[in-house]
């Protein structure tokens, strides 16, 4: 939602309206009275300008180029030069004037986990407040238009936008949170992510911690993160085992924050039990609301589709992170897997896991599937299985009887499925592209 002064400072509507709702989406047009028309190469949606004349649209925003296009009269058009220019000029307009209202941006960035903590912030927050009061990144919407696309969620009633930084490249997340300038912001931690485009995690730092720059009030620094800690800032509120302001302490399947114990049946590993209780400490910054309080909301935080996610199919119990996956990442998820079954006193020889590729890790991507196979095969679980274009280097020369390797998902199914059969425990973990998340679902 924006504001006349504020949309005509860049747009010049003959006929204003008080606030202007956005969509990018045709068949999303409820409660919107612009349409930013994205020519893309499949679909023209300005060739189906007639099935908006019943919505509530009013103006329709698109390239210069495409004037011929726009011959229906019911609506009003507006011409810019650069589409994706302007709705990222639209996204810092709608934070600076929903911020001007007194409410809060929240921006996450990070190698691993900024979207399952984005998600455990929201629902705390939700919780407290009512779903009404919140909006939040969607999807994988987390880039140059995904962040725009965030704030078009935005109402007369929101107070509370929490959103999610994503890079590929140098210098995104600096344009994104330069768009924002969020009241608040975290970064998870620092791994081996897009290594392709980073080369180092040094570089991989410095990209994901630029969102400091732009933070108003309050960076959320993660202690326990080398790189991290190494930051002095003095809008910082440091969390973590050591030397931070705020404590936070990591069992078996639990948190301890401020001494208040933070329990969650639905996740695993000591990463998201920290994440959890990163985003209870936000969550206690931005509310007046006791940790008491806080803690049982956090209590009931059930992860997302494919992330991290525990559901039970034949007879088993599988933990499914299928949305992406790296060096770092694997090596987090898998311990906290080991840790579970240790906890629940089940025989790591009760268990198979499932490991696929790890994309985006550039020239050295041979070097941490050797590296990251021998991690997962010194475990010893009762079967290996590596699935992928890597599966042979993560499966190694010296692999055991008990580790098998597929070039994809379907080989797998076809070939080894059965051998999941004597097994309790799945572990499943790879990059989005593999779609691992199909073997669960085999009948």
């Amino acid at each position: 939602m924006l504001s006349h002064q504020k949309f005509q400072t860049l747009l010049k509507p003959k006929h204003g309206t008080l606030t202007y709702n956005f969509t990018v989406n045709d068949n999303e047009t409820s409660g919107k009275n612009v349409f930013i028309a994205i020519v893309g190469e499949r679909y023209n949606p300005l060739e189906h300008l007639q099935k908006l004349t019943e919505t509530s649209i009013k103006y329709i925003i698109c390239e210069q180029k495409y004037e011929s296009l726009c011959d229906n009269q019911h609506f009003e058009y507006l011409f810019v030069d650069d589409i994706n220019k302007t709705i990222g000029e639209l996204g810092r307009l709608i934070a600076e004037d929903f911020q001007e209202k007194n409410n809060s941006i929240i921006a996450i960035s990070g190698s691993n986990g900024k979207t399952t903590t984005k998600e455990m912030l929201s629902s705390i927050l939700k919780q407290e407040l009512g779903p009404d009061k919140v909006i939040s990144t969607q999807k994988n919407f987390n880039n140059h238009l995904g962040v725009p696309f965030t704030l078009f969620q935005i109402t007369s009633t929101t107070q509370y936008a929490v959103v999610e930084l994503g890079s590929n490249a140098p210098g995104e997340i600096a344009y994104l949170a330069q768009m924002l300038k969020p009241d608040y912001s975290f970064t998870t931690n620092i791994g081996d992510t897009h290594l392709e485009f980073f080369g180092t995690r040094q570089a991989v730092f410095e990209e994901e911690a630029s969102v400091a720059r732009f933070t108003q009030k309050t960076f959320f620094k993660n202690n326990n993160d080398p790189f991290l800690k190494s930051l002095k800032l003095a809008n910082e509120l440091s969390l973590g085992l050591e030397d931070s302001t705020i404590k936070v302490e990591l069992s078996f399947g639990k948190a301890f924050v401020d001494q208040v114990e933070l329990k969650n049946e639905f996740i695993t590993g000591e990463h998201n039990f920290f994440n959890l209780a990163c985003a209870l400490i936000i969550a206690h910054e931005l509310l007046d609301v006791t940790w008491e309080k806080l803690a049982e909301h956090a209590q009931k935080f059930r992860p997302t589709a494919n992330r991290s996610q525990w559901l039970e199919w034949d007879n088993k119990q599988v933990f499914l992170d299928a949305y992406n996956s790296n060096p770092s990442s694997l090596k987090t998820a898998l311990k906290g897997f080991a840790d579970y079954l240790e906890q629940h006193n089940v025989s790591k020889k009760d268990a198979a896991v499932i490991v696929g590729d790890m994309n985006e890790l550039g020239e050295n991507s041979d070097h941490y599937h050797r590296e990251s196979g021998e991690y997962v095969q010194g475990f010893d679980f009762g079967l290996h299985v590596f699935v992928g274009r890597y599966a042979d280097l993560l499966a190694g020369d010296k692999r055991a009887s008990h580790t098998l390797v597929a070039k994809d998902v379907n080989e797998f199914i076809q070939k080894y499925s059965s051998e999941l059969k004597p097994f309790k425990y799945l572990f499943i973990k790879g990059s989005r592209s593999l779609q691992l998340e199909r073997i669960p679902d085999i009948k």
